[in-house]
Formats: C-alpha cells, structure tokens, sequence
C-alpha cells in the first residue's frame, strides 16, 4: 500500500509504486494548473487535480486506486469521478470516514457509515 501526502505530481511517488496492491491519493477536485500564472501562487498548487492522478494511477497500476484527503472546491463527487475517468479506467474509489481495506488474494473494502 502507499500513501501519498500533500503532494504535485510526482516521478518518484510514481516509480516507487508501480504495481502496488492500494494507492491512496489526494485530490483537489478544483484545481486546474492550466489556470496558473507565473506571477501568482494559486491557491491549492500543492495538490494533485483529478485529471492528474487520473495519469498518476494509470502508469502505477495499482489494484484499487482511492482518493482521500479530497479538497473539494465547487465541485462534487461526480466531477471527481468524470475528471479521473478522462485519463485512467482501474479500479477506484472515493474514500470515506473509517474505510476499511482488507488487501489479499482480493482487495475488499467496507464503509462503516
């Protein structure tokens, strides 16, 4: 399984996990770089926008993909699921509050709420 923080896209998040039972990925649902100015930070720049770990979570492979600390902005559960979709067809999942994986010969998962 691996974790990622807050984090940009990243090579080495990506060479690391290649193959790996569970990624588990954070997403800010509003960002769009291609909004990014030079002369001004953006709010969020640190995150990773669906469309990206869409293209993250295609070159790693994993198993089951799942976003968790997901920073919404305007948008919705359905806009993170179309916005991934563009780049990336595996499995994943939106986490929730006490998800529970149980990663073996399959990977099961219970929500508790």
């Amino acid at each position: 399984m691996v974790i990622s923080g807050d984090t940009r896209p990243s090579d080495n998040l990506i060479k690391f996990s290649k193959g790996v039972d569970v990624l588990i990925h954070e997403v800010h649902v509003g960002l769009n770089r291609n909004s990014f100015s030079n002369r001004r930070v953006i709010r969020g720049a640190h995150h990773t926008s669906p469309t990206e770990a869409g293209m993250i979570f295609s070159k790693v492979k994993p198993r089951l993909a799942i976003f968790s600390h997901i920073v919404w902005g305007l948008k919705n559960k359905e806009d993170l699921i179309k916005l991934t979709r563009k780049n990336y067809d595996g499995r994943f999942l939106v986490g929730q509050e006490m998800m529970q994986i149980s990663i073996g010969d399959n990977i099961s998962v219970k929500k508790l709420n």
